[in-house]
């Protein structure tokens, strides 16, 4: 039976039947604690926003990926900082699978003779 006051993001600790305790520790945080007290996995699934921004279903940072157009390509907020990446040119909307964006990119080159 897991032992809830002694789940954190990188670790669970079950109490075993035969009265001993066995605690499974992570290098990196496996699950977040939500609003609600609640743990929930961490799932780099990506989930579009009405905004058309997408971000990670259930991530330790915030991480918002440009839906297309002018604004940041990336913006990464932890706590009360944030970085931002931004793309020179506007960006046509991505396409999203699982955890991956892709945004389509081309190159126009000019070849004089």
């Amino acid at each position: 039976m897991d032992i809830a006051s002694e789940t954190t993001a990188t670790s669970t600790t079950k109490a075993e039947p035969d009265g001993t305790f066995t605690k499974t520790v992570s290098p990196l945080p496996v699950r977040v604690k939500q609003a609600d007290g609640s743990w929930a996995e961490v799932d780099a699934a990506l989930v579009k926003a009405a905004d058309g921004s997408y971000s990670p279903k259930v991530a330790t940072s915030e991480l918002i990926l440009s839906g297309g157009g002018s604004g940041p390509l990336a913006v990464l907020y932890e706590g009360e900082r944030a970085v931002s990446v931004s793309w020179p040119t506007y960006m046509p909307a991505p396409s999203v699978t699982g955890a991956t964006v892709t945004y389509a990119t081309f190159c126009r080159t000019s070849i004089w003779w």
